[in-house]
């Protein structure tokens, strides 16, 4: 395990060694439901090049469905080939990680530090979106913002100056189900979809 960071917050870190032994999760039928470790493995085509993805159980597959209220969702992250073969070599030895020593050990060895301040101004995260109908007819687009955390950050702000500005709706809302499928464009760092 690589507990050193590089891209990658030190919660982040903990809290995917926490979550190896467990598996992903997508939604299906409008439920949530638990999958394995590289449950899907595919290509995505971004807009600055196909690259492999595999399944992630991020919140995406909680609030992407609040949001559109979309029944089956999956959430991919883009993945090197060479780290995707190093995965299944893994996936027997990850019920290990219910000892729950080994897995102290683990969370013991992951460094303090994330990504430099230099680091997150610069990078770019691309996004990619399919959404299809059971009659096999889909749209995709694909878009570019800021760094994970800097867009983070970003977005929050762009939130709350939005909720101060606007009058009050009671309820819990994703940002894009209270100011529209095209806020995330309004954000600082953010780029049109491509």
């Amino acid at each position: 395990f690589d507990t050193s960071g590089g891209g990658l917050s030190r919660g982040t870190r903990r809290t995917m060694i926490e979550g190896l032994d467990k598996g992903g999760a997508i939604r299906r039928d409008g439920k949530i439901i638990p999958v394995p470790q590289l449950y899907d493995v595919r290509p995505i085509p971004f807009a600055h090049g196909e690259r492999m993805a595999i399944t992630i159980p991020w919140g995406d597959v909680s609030t992407a469905f609040h949001t559109t209220g979309i029944p089956n969702i999956r959430v991919y992250n883009a993945t090197s080939p060479r780290t995707i073969k190093r995965m299944r070599r893994m996936l027997p030895l990850l019920p290990l990680l219910r000892f729950k020593p080994l897995k102290r050990f683990l969370l013991g060895r992951v460094k303090p530090g994330g990504p430099s301040a230099a680091h997150r101004a610069k990078d770019r995260v691309q996004l990619w979106g399919r959404a299809a109908r059971v009659d096999g007819t889909e749209v995709t687009m694909t878009m570019e913002v800021a760094e994970g955390y800097a867009f983070t950050v970003l977005s929050s702000l762009a939130t709350v100056k939005r909720v101060l500005a606007e009058p009050v709706q009671a309820g819990s809302f994703t940002p894009a189900k209270r100011f529209g499928e095209r806020f995330a464009e309004e954000v600082q760092g953010a780029a049109l979809p491509m």
